[in-house]
């Protein structure tokens, strides 16, 4: 089960996993939350996802409607910009 939730814990919407179902030319992460924020778009909001949703596709996607995207993004995941993968971190 997959929940779009307030930061109070009120619940938004939420969508049962069903199996792989692709929207085409969209990661199924990305498919998710556009689904489950459709309501909340275009209105200024402000999404925050776990690492496993966020990606560069996704912010891109959410900004296209008017919506913020904060979280941390895994360095290595693909699609990312080469200067997101390549910098070294420091110590």
């Amino acid at each position: 089960m997959f929940k779009l939730c307030s930061g109070t814990g009120f619940t938004w919407n939420m969508k049962l996993y069903c199996g792989k179902h692709r929207d085409a030319g969209v990661s199924v992460p990305t498919n998710i939350v556009m689904q489950l924020s459709q309501k909340l778009l275009n209105s200024g909001r402000t999404v925050v996802t776990d690492n496993y949703y966020t990606s560069l596709e996704l912010a891109n996607k959410l900004l296209d409607n008017i919506t913020h995207l904060l979280k941390t993004l895994r360095a290595y995941r693909s699609g990312n910009p080469k200067e997101v993968t390549t910098k070294e971190q420091e110590k």
